[in-house]
Formats: C-alpha cells, structure tokens, sequence
C-alpha cells in the first residue's frame, strides 16, 4: 500500500509540471526529483519481492497441494465404494452386508474440504477466485487512473 500511494503521488506530480522559460530550472529539478524517487520505489520493491518470493512460491506451492489432494480424496472415497460392492459380500451375514451398504452409501458422497467454512474447494472455486481478484484489480487499477 506504501508502494501504490508513493506511485500515485509521483503521478500527480509529473502530472502537475508545466514547462515554461521562466521556470524550467525549477521543473527540471523537479523532474530529477521524481525520477530519483521513482528509481528508489523501483528498488524498494524489487528487494520486496526478493525477499517475499519464497513465501509467494509456498503460499501458491499449498493451494496448489490442497485442491489437489482434495481431488485425491474424492477420487480415493468413490474407489471405496467401487472396492466394498466388489468383494464377496454375497456370502456374508446380513448384519454385515448392512454395513457394508452404509459403507459405500458414505464413500459415494464425496469429500467436501471448504475454505473457512464460507466456500468448497474445488477447481472450480479456485477459478472464480482468480477471476475475482482479477476483477478486483482491474477496478481498482481503472479507479486510480
């Protein structure tokens, strides 16, 4: 945020120069100014993301990992159910068989991991994730211009 407001007061400053005769010593010192400025804010966050680029590759690195274990999961659980009807259940006591067909009842439903208890995560719930915080910065990005 420190970054986004120095930027946006460069901006209003190049904006505001008004070049003449008469003052160009004085705009041209200005210039100089916002260009050291803007060199510096560069540096500022290029070191900023040096040192936060591991964290960003570990962050996407466990969103990456759990929706693909979720996958795994509900994949595993429908193997359950595919698993318990074929074994030789024909032959079994009935209590068991009971069981068993609340066995594979529960493994048809399929696992449902949710982000705070507000959404699933699925694929699909990753993706309007993206297109919302594309959205978002897209406003944002079109308000500040």
């Amino acid at each position: 945020m420190y970054l986004c407001d120095q930027l946006s007061e460069l901006q209003i400053r190049l904006k505001s120069l008004n070049y003449s005769v008469e003052n160009e010593i004085e705009i041209k010192e200005e210039f100089k100014s916002i260009i050291k400025k803007h060199i510096r804010l560069m540096g500022y966050a290029n070191a900023l993301a040096r040192n936060l680029k591991e964290y960003f590759l570990i962050q996407n690195l466990a969103v990456t990992a759990e929706l693909c274990l979720n996958a795994l999961m509900a994949s595993m659980s429908t193997g359950i159910a595919l698993a318990a009807y074929e074994s030789s259940w024909i032959s079994w006591p009935l209590d068991m068989q009971k069981d068993l067909l609340l066995v594979i009842t529960a493994a048809q439903r399929s696992f449902k991991l949710t982000a705070g208890g507000i959404a699933y995560m699925s694929m699909p719930t990753f993706a309007q994730a993206l297109y919302n915080g594309y959205s978002v910065f897209a406003v944002l990005r079109d308000v500040i211009n």
